[in-house]
């Protein structure tokens, strides 16, 4: 069945891997897109402005957590759908 597919050419259709694929690469890449702003603004603020102290992890913290989570996320649903790929 597989090789009769592979034979086949392309429809424009994904499959659910592919989804399940495509949908891990977004949130991976919203999760470093996100951690990388933070961090650069966070430099900018504390060098170029000089704002920092007792306030930073008020301003910065709850940033670096939830994009650390869409990163979280996304390695999760890289690493699930390897293995349940690898099955047959």
């Amino acid at each position: 069945m597989e090789e009769l597919c592979a034979s086949q050419p392309a429809t424009g259709t994904i499959t659910y891997w592919e989804y399940q694929m495509n949908k891990k690469h977004s949130f991976v890449i919203v999760g470093l897109t996100g951690l990388s702003i933070s961090f650069v603004l966070n430099i900018f603020n504390q060098y170029v402005l000089g704002v920092g102290g007792e306030a930073w992890w008020l301003m910065w913290f709850p940033g670096y957590v939830v994009w650390f989570v869409f990163l979280v996320i996304g390695i999760g649903l890289s690493k699930r759908t390897e293995e349940n790929h690898d099955q047959p």
